[in-house]
């Protein structure tokens, strides 16, 4: 690619900074340039570029005659096999299309449109900012594009752009500058003349004699016609705002297969995971009995995001990754392969150590020197870099193959090319990672990670992008190992125990959780179960082993929320542990559990079981369970005999525990205890047991976790210390009560408006007590909440605080989101994050139970039921009795933050100019938009919950000419605007009738030349245009306050006919006329062919007429004599489209008719025109300072004889203002 020439840097120096606009030098670097490897420049019989600044082109084919030896400068073109970048263009949504009729002249706004259609002769007006086409734009002979003010239009064309024979684009204006990008064909007629930069996504075409004055790029073919000629203008291009289309070029495609290697490997299927959407997930293969590892301690690109976790292959010690062969993988041209690898040896000898392999389809080594060798079917087929690859270090690695060129990236840097002119082998082999096939001796020995394979070939720029992509590291938890929890360690032989087990990562819960584990005791004794009595009930499948074997498996689901509790019966008075393994034989083991023949059991007898909710008491019993050992098999239940009044008790907490209030205990005589928090020196707690049994119940105010232990080493029933606990025990939060600060919960359309979507607002959140009026059920849920529907949730506004929620360690969340509740079927983009860093929408600071946050927001219109869970979905390891704990609310109504002019067309009455008092017609499209930073369309604002059209909020025109407000001569009354209607957040609207009034006096005045036209909104709500869609200052204030519709010019005009004298012998000319004031004098108006006077509006007194519009005429007859004349309303000036309707005279270029055709005898006609239905051509007629004369003054064709001079052969009135 070229450089800028040095004579330009030299002239950039001297430049006003705010006059330089985007460089694109690098994709426009010559008159005529390729952007990809395909395209190609073809020069005809005399075509030629000018201002080459090295005759040198950027392309890699390219054709010129040998008899053209003029092609550059003067010389030969030449090429440098290189291409230039590719732009990135906008995208091009579906709009209305603009359709231009001969001569006319029209201003567009910046916004979005459908096809192009110019007629003959017709102008299109352009402002500076972007335009985007979604059809075609077709040019017509001799129509233009200009610029209305200095800057840059730039025009996105989705399909082909075409110039007609003798139409131009531009102007040679430096400060006034056009790009024109197409996503199909460019085409330029013979003669045309264009000023500006063009960009091409296919080929463009130039006929003979066409020329273009600035630059030319094209993805596949530029065809110079014949004679026709490019002149390159490296000024024209630094002066061009090119907007993002060279700023973000460089773009990845999608990959057919990627594999960031972030899980962990148990050579089930699919646990290699495939992250392109494609689903070509592969698994892991043992060798010697051990699959590759993976670790995050040292990634290729540190941080989150970065590379993460990343692969471990040992050589012959360890496995590799396998994905069975696809047909995406089956690559036969077009291919890159990135991978980052960390070799800690290299092969002796000649051997290799594979990276990726397909086989012969593609597959890249390190040979014993470092060096990277990919090899895709030997000899010319296989290409080895120069530069080695570093041990002990991330190096990156990149292989593009297109037919005719391969290489070899190392670090972004080229390290290897070659020039093979064929496609790759195809096979049916797997896609190896780690190996290749049926070679295990290549086994990598170090780190791999990032696999990706494209089935395109990546550009230099985009193999320096791949090697610095990231990615979110919270691809999922590892799994580390199992919190096992045999509480206290003591059990008895007579009742089940439970035992609690959580996946952990580190220190913490794998809330989803979902394998398989196995479960052994060492001493191979005792039964696992599940069952109703578990504190944490099973919601997967528990497989026991043998009866009395100690042997289990459990598949944990999702809804175990990575904890589960299984009952470990055992009728062996023994101590033992208990062991937990699963997938990559990651175990842990227990502490000590003891079972002992007499034990304190202790159960909930309480209708929910183990789910403990605070503030509401629970009931519970302990029971001092004995099995007769005097017997074999003997007997287990409570002791009969023991009625001990108190023993021992007291809570340990658990470390997980927030520090709060712990429960107190109420026992059977409704005495409250409370209980201490180590073990007492004595018995203090009076549970009163009958016949081995006591209830009691559990009254708590706060939320904790702890474990309740029981011990009587002072009664007489036994001679050793009889012991016993609750296990690990959680007192969960009831709900929470979910707020957000402001809202009216508004929910219809016409409710009241809370915030504009997409701007953030406050949410306070209070984890509350139980009480009995919101838990009618009694099922510890908060009734009606958290379902979709707000309306029928139970009031929590004043239940009692949890006060140490959010004080466990490691402190629990609450993740906020929402559902849409209306518009019913609406958009649902869920509850946005606003935070600048981090997630706005988890709730991780509380105090006292109340926690807030400020950065969330709703990005559309409408109302959502907002909703608060925990966060990690497993409440201190409670399983799922978590999913209880919710809390919602009703949120809205949202509203638009604004609206967006989308796309604007101002049409002007009469072609190229509007009289006063004449209507303006025209439509526009308003895009309602949320509040974020880069505003998005709100979908919802459509049927009733838009609120904006000409019956509901405001639509007010302005007007600007120079400085001078001229809004209050735009009638808005006559109902202007009308809606056609809303969809998805797009309203489109007719401009009917806006009229610009003349003065106040009604006096005549100049043309008022570039009058521009805006509009102000404000809907129902309050709604109205973002600040970026305000671009004229309508009151002159300093402040932007309507957005620009268009511009017109304006003219005072007036219609004109006065009496004809003539013999009757003769044909007497015609005298209709409209014409305009230039400020000192009226003139005809040469620019009007369009206005019309409808028959109905003119009387011939006294007369009748017949109409024949196929000849112009009209034929009047006096009533009285019968004596008729032929009017000639033909054209005046020749042949051409205006004369007579069936119903209207149409003026011509500012006349109507020719002549009143002879009537061989004398007669009279008077006429009159009625000008009600026509304010724009009145005037003050009868000279008494009204110039708004509903009427023209009679005027008369005279046919008669008449002596006069003798050389005079007709006369005529001179009738002057």
């Amino acid at each position: 690619m070229k450089i800028p020439s040095r004579f330009f840097y030299f002239w950039l120096l001297f430049v006003a900074p705010a006059v330089v606009a985007q460089d694109c030098t690098a994709i426009f670097p010559d008159g005529v340039s390729s952007s990809h490897n395909s395209g190609n420049i073809i020069f005809r019989d005399s075509s030629i570029l000018y201002n080459s600044p090295d005759n040198i082109l950027d392309t890699r084919n390219l054709s010129v005659p040998t008899y053209n030896t003029l092609s550059c400068n003067g010389s030969i073109c030449s090429k440098s096999n290189n291409t230039v970048p590719e732009g990135t263009a906008l995208s091009m949504p579906n709009a209305s299309n603009v359709n231009l009729g001969y001569r006319e002249v029209r201003t567009l706004s910046p916004g979005a449109y459908g096809s192009v259609n110019m007629g003959s002769e017709s102008v299109l007006r352009f402002q500076p900012g972007d335009y985007t086409f979604s059809g075609s734009f077709s040019m017509a002979y001799l129509s233009r594009l200009e610029m209305t003010a200095d800057g840059s239009a730039r025009i996105w064309v989705k399909q082909d752009f075409t110039v007609a024979s003798q139409a131009q684009v531009g102007t040679n204006n430096l400060q006034r500058t056009f790009f024109v990008y197409s996503d199909r064909d460019m085409v330029f007629s013979s003669p045309s003349q264009s000023y500006g930069i063009f960009y091409a996504k296919r080929n463009v075409n130039t006929s003979n004699q066409t020329r273009i004055n600035g630059a030319v790029t094209a993805r596949s073919t530029i065809d110079l016609g014949s004679a026709s000629y490019v002149i390159f203008e490296p000024d024209r291009i630094q002066l061009t705002d090119f907007g993002s289309f060279c700023t973000s070029s460089v773009v990845l495609p999608a990959p057919v297969a990627e594999y960031q290697l972030e899980t962990l490997w148990t050579a089930s299927p699919g646990d290699v995971i495939d992250s392109s959407g494609n689903d070509l997930h592969g698994r892991a293969v043992a060798y010697s009995g051990n699959l590759p590892s993976n670790d995050n301690a040292n990634p290729a690109l540190s941080g989150d995001p970065g590379t993460c976790r990343y692969g471990i292959f040992n050589g012959t010690s360890s496995g590799h990754l396998r994905i069975e062969d696809n047909a995406l993988l089956d690559i036969p041209t077009n291919l890159s392969v990135g991978v980052w690898v960390y070799p800690t040896a290299l092969p002796s000898g000649g051997g290799l150590y594979t990276i990726v392999s397909k086989d012969e389809n593609f597959e890249f080594h390190l040979n014993s020197a470092g060096r990277v060798f990919w090899w895709w079917g030997g000899g010319s087929r296989s290409l080895t870099t120069s530069a080695s690859v570093p041990l002990n270090q991330w190096s990156h690695i990149t292989i593009t193959y297109e037919v005719g060129e391969q290489k070899i990236f190392i670090n972004g840097v080229q390290a290897a090319v070659t020039n093979y002119n064929g496609n790759m082998t195809q096979n049916g082999d797997p896609l190896l990672i780690g190996t290749d096939l049926n070679f295990n001796s290549r086994n990598f020995r170090g780190r791999i990670d990032e696999v990706v394979v494209f089935r395109e070939t990546l550009s230099a720029a985009q193999v320096q992008l791949l090697a610095t992509r990231r990615h979110a590291c919270g691809v999922g938890p590892q799994l580390t190992g199992f919190l096992i929890d045999v509480g206290a360690g003591n059990a008895s032989v007579c009742a089940p125990r439970s035992i609690s087990i959580s996946a952990m990562d580190g220190n913490n819960v794998i809330p989803d959780y979902s394998q398989q584990v196995s479960i052994t005791t060492s001493t191979t004794n005792g039964d696992w179960s599940t069952g109703p009595a578990s504190p944490d009930p099973a919601q997967g499948t528990l497989l026991p082993g043998s009866a009395d074997s100690g042997v289990a498996s459990y598949q944990f689901v999702s809804a175990d929320g990575g904890s589960v509790a299984l009952m470990l019966s055992n009728q062996h008075a023994e101590s033992l542990t208990v062991t937990v393994t699963g997938p990559g034989a990651v175990s842990s083991t227990s502490t000590v559990l003891t079972f002992a023949e007499n034990a304190f059991d202790f159960s909930y007898t309480d209708s929910l079981g183990n789910d403990v909710v605070a503030g509401r008491d629970h009931d519970a019993r302990v029971s001092m369970l004995r099995r007769d050992a005097s017997v074999p098999d003997g007997n287990c239940g409570p002791a009969q005999n023991y009625n001990v009044v108190s023993i021992k008790a007291w809570w340990e907490r658990n470390g997980q525990d927030p520090g709060g209030a712990l429960p107190v205990i109420r026992n059977s005589v409704g005495a409250l205890i409370t209980l201490p928090e180590t073990e007492p020196s004595a018995a203090n707690t009076a549970l009163n047991f009958a016949s081995g049994v006591a209830d009691f119940e559990l009254v708590s105010g706060d939320v904790s976790k702890w474990r309740l232990n029981f011990k009587d080493d002072a009664s007489s029933y036994s001679d050793q210390a009889i012991l016993g606990d609750s296990g690990t025990r959680v007192v969960r939060p009831f709900a929470f009560d979910v707020t957000a600060v402001g809202n009216p919960a508004g929910v219809t359309p016409t409710d009241p408006a809370f915030m504009a979507a997409g701007i953030n607002f406050t949410v306070n959140v209070r984890a509350v007590l139980w009480q009995a009026s919101d838990d009618f059920d009694d099922d510890g849920r908060a009734d009606g909440h958290n379902d979709g529907n707000p309306s029928t949730g139970a009031n929590l506004s004043d239940n009692a605080v949890a006060p140490s929620f959010g004080l466990e360690n490691p402190a629990e969340a609450v993740r906020l989101s929402s559902v849409l509740i209306a518009p019913s079927g609406g958009n649902d983009p869920g509850l946005g994050n606003g935070a600048s860093a981090g997630d706005g929408r988890l709730v991780e600071s509380f105090g006292a139970g109340v926690g807030q946050t400020t950065e969330v927001y709703f990005a559309d219109v409408g109302a959502i039921e907002l909703n608060g869970a925990v966060a990690d979905g497993d409440y201190l390891v409670s399983g799922s009795r978590t999913d209880k704990i919710l809390g919602s609310a009703y949120v809205g109504r949202f509203i638009p933050a604004g609206f967006q002019l989308t796309g604007a067309l101002l049409n002007e009455a009469c072609g190229s100019f509007t009289y006063m008092e004449q209507p303006l017609t025209g439509s526009f499209s308003l895009t309602a938009v949320n509040g974020r930073p880069a505003p998005a369309t709100t979908a919802n604002y459509q049927g009733a919950y838009a609120r904006l059209s000409e019956s509901m909020g405001t639509l007010e025109y302005g007007g600007l000419l120079g400085t001078a407000n001229q809004s209050p001569r735009l009638d808005n009354t006559n109902d202007v605007t009308q809606l056609v209607g809303w969809s998805a957040g797009l309203g489109q609207f007719t401009i009917n009738s806006l009229v610009f009034k003349r003065q106040a006096s009604s006096a005549p005045e100049a043309p008022l030349a570039g009058l521009q036209i805006g509009l102000a909104v404000a809907d129902a709500d309050g709604a109205t245009f973002t600040d970026a869609s305000l671009d004229i200052d309508v009151d002159n204030n300093g402040a932007d306050d309507h957005a620009l519709l268009g511009q017109t010019d304006q003219r005072y005009g007036r219609l004109r006919a006065r009496d004809a004298f003539g013999p009757e012998s003769a044909n007497i000319p015609m005298f209709w006329q409209t014409e305009y004031y230039n400020g000192s004098q009226f003139l005809r108006n040469g620019d009007d062919s369009c206005t019309q006077i409808a028959l109905d509006q003119v009387s011939f007194v006294g007369a009748s007429y017949s109409v024949d519009p196929v000849s112009d005429t009209l034929t009047v007859t006096h009533s009285g004599s019968g004596i008729s004349s032929v009017f000639d309303f033909g054209n005046p000036w020749g042949a051409g489209a205006c004369g007579l309707t069936a119903t209207a005279i149409e003026m011509c270029e500012g006349n109507a008719g020719r002549w009143y055709g002879a009537t061989g005898a004398t007669v009279d006609y008077p006429i009159d025109i009625n000008l009600a239905n026509y304010p724009h051509l009145r005037f003050d007629w009868n000279a008494d300072g009204d110039h708004s004369d509903a009427s023209h003054p009679r005027f008369t064709v005279n046919f008669e004889s008449y002596r006069g001079h003798d050389r005079v052969i007709y006369w005529r009135e001179q009738l002057t203002p």
